[in-house]
């Protein structure tokens, strides 16, 4: 296996696990799953979107904007759970996620670079792993305290580096806020992810030539 190919898989890797930690605290796709939104294979639909996310980018890499990820992921919602995202979490999951790809990508390259034989973990990762452990010990805390009725109305909060706490702050707004799923009979915001998205194009305007034949244009990746 050459240089190129090990640093590929590793990317990968380490990407997919970033997208699995990042689903793991999207509120929207896991309300989608709890109340099966998508029938009784809601579970197996969520982590078809996560394949297809790190498929999406192993494709495409560093060029796959977040708004073309958004645009993915709201139509798999409709599609597959039959429900319109209002709260920008689209937006949010695929700026968090571009930006991820990008350190993992970068870091790869300058490991390959030096002759490492495999990548170190990112920052962004590293912080990622570093709130997803905080925010179960919190819970397994304050399911403790609840239980045993030793601390009412305890947090549960555990503080961390200051890396760990922006980023919890930040996939926080996506994971712990208000639903923000539209089903028909909800409408809710949530706060958003550390970062601004990248602006969106004008949509692409019609061009019919003079023969009254409509020119294609060049559209935006879809995964499916």
């Amino acid at each position: 296996m050459t240089s190129t190919t090990t640093a590929g898989v590793a990317v990968k890797a380490l990407f997919a696990e970033g997208v699995g930690l990042v689903f793991s605290r999207w509120t929207a796709l896991q309300l989608a799953v709890e109340h099966q939104m998508g029938g009784r294979a809601s579970a197996e639909k969520a982590q078809t979107l996560q394949a297809h996310t790190v498929d999406f980018f192993a494709q495409h890499g560093a060029a796959v904007a977040p708004y073309e990820l958004a645009d993915n992921f709201a139509g798999f919602f409709e599609e597959e759970f039959n429900a319109q995202l209002e709260d920008g979490s689209p937006e949010q999951v695929a700026a968090t996620l571009v930006a991820l790809y990008r350190e993992v990508a970068a870091s790869a390259s300058a490991s390959a670079a030096s002759g490492a034989a495999t990548p170190p973990v990112p920052p962004m990762l590293t912080a990622m792993r570093a709130a997803a452990a905080a925010a179960g010990g919190a819970a397994a805390s304050s399911s403790l305290k609840a239980s045993t009725k030793v601390v009412e109305g305890a947090s549960g909060e555990d503080d961390s580096d200051d890396d760990e706490d922006d980023y919890a702050d930040g996939v926080d707004g996506v994971v712990d806020g208000d639903d923000g799923v539209d089903s028909g009979d909800s409408h809710s915001q949530m706060q958003g992810v550390d970062g601004a998205a990248e602006p969106r194009p004008p949509p692409v305007e019609r061009i019919i030539d003079a023969d009254g034949f409509e020119l294609v244009q060049k559209g935006r990746r879809r995964w499916r």
